[in-house]
């Protein structure tokens, strides 16, 4: 999941989705992965990391509403 928003340093980063190149002082989403030995970063552009997140809004609400139906039918 993006968590973090940033202006883009350098031209070298590229889209994980929609592999367009993303310029120097772009906006650009970043997913950070954790590891023992160190920290991986995806970065997206912003038309695409607006995009994942407003999907992933979208899931989370359907999940909610799920989880709220299971309640109060089991009630």
């Amino acid at each position: 999941m993006i968590t973090e928003i940033e202006i883009a340093k350098s031209s070298q980063s590229t889209c994980q989705c929609c592999k367009q190149i993303i310029r120097k002082d772009e906006l650009r989403g970043i997913e950070k992965s954790y590891y023992p030995s160190f920290v991986s970063k995806k970065y997206y552009c912003i038309s695409c990391s607006l995009n994942i997140l407003h999907s992933s809004e979208k899931l989370s609400q359907k999940l909610i509403k799920k989880i709220i139906n299971y309640v109060e039918n089991k009630s």
